[in-house]
């Protein structure tokens, strides 16, 4: 099978038309996908007219208005129902049929897709850095302890960065660009943590680092001056128990709005309540007095 191609970046290394040099990235999906590319020539608008009128499709059918969508996977979704949309009610000026008649007439015809889809995560060898991070373009990627020193693979996508050793996945993080920030998850760093209680408050995986919203909060309301150390404290529980137990304990610590390490522990397994847990309004109990020096006077009947 043929394709016509504009000499896009991402296809084409140098030169354009018969002499286009492809990116060996393009000819992994060629081959995947048995096809051959036939690119334009540079300067030859007239050859590309089929790419020029896609682009206008999609644009008319899928971008206007503008959609408003919250990630990718719902954008691509969007896009994929507009032009399904189009192409099961448009007729090409000169045919009899719709677009999606005749195709599913000329399916029939066509060779079945690959049986696993094209893998395009790009796949990076390197080692675990002292400070238990990983290396990709300038930002730093947390791995899970224990793993310093180690080769392990990355497996980058345009929305994930994977982290593996020997084939096992140790964490998934989201890519960033290229300047980003880092990216710390908290719990890669508990045990150091742990043993070094004075450095939590200084830990960039706190201070910076991936972590629930409820472990945000903790450290905003605790009273105490440790909050760090007893946020570490907190998520260790999680290594038993699961994170949602721990979270959802958190979440009951917060609403009294002065949580600590030892109210998520209570909340966790009834243990005894902190005496300054709450704050306990007492109200005017001279009603209550002079109820019982009536129930003393008179016959003791309500």
């Amino acid at each position: 099978m043929r394709n016509n191609y504009d000499n896009l970046r991402v296809a084409v290394l140098s030169g354009s038309g018969k002499n286009a040099v492809t990116q060996e990235a393009f000819k992994r999906i060629e081959q995947h996908y048995a096809f051959v590319a036939e690119f334009c020539n540079r300067a030859a608008g007239w050859e590309k007219s089929n790419a020029e009128n896609g682009v206008k499709i999609t644009r008319k059918n899928a971008f206007v208005p503008i959609p408003r969508v919250k990630d990718y996977t719902e954008l691509q979704n969007h896009i994929s129902a507009s032009l399904l949309k189009y192409n099961m009610t448009h007729k090409i000026e000169g045919r009899p049929r719709k677009i999606w008649d005749m195709f599913l007439e000329e399916r029939s015809s066509l060779a079945p897709l690959p049986a696993s889809p094209f893998e395009v995560d790009e796949t990076v060898h390197t080692k675990v850095y002292p400070d238990q991070t990983v290396r990709y373009g300038k930002v730093r990627y947390s791995v899970p302890h224990g793993y310093v020193g180690r080769n392990v693979t990355l497996r980058v996508s345009p929305f994930e960065l994977k982290v593996y050793y020997r084939g096992k996945l140790l964490c998934t993080h989201n890519r960033m660009r290229e300047n980003g920030p880092d990216q710390y998850i908290l719990d890669h760093y508990l045990e150091a943590l742990s043993r070094k209680p004075r450095a939590a408050g200084q830990a960039l995986p706190i201070k910076k680092g991936v972590m629930p919203v409820q472990c945000r909060v903790f450290l905003k309301l605790c009273p105490a001056e440790d909050a760090n150390k007893q946020l570490v404290d907190v998520m260790l529980l999680a290594r038993d128990i699961g994170e949602s137990r721990v979270l959802a304990a958190m979440d009951d610590a917060i609403n009294t709005g002065k949580p600590t390490a030892e109210l998520v522990r209570y909340y966790l397994y009834g243990q005894q309540m902190p005496d300054d847990a709450f704050e306990i309004k007492h109200s005017d109990l001279a009603d209550y007095d002079r109820l019982i020096d009536g129930m003393e006077g008179g016959d003791g009947k309500l």
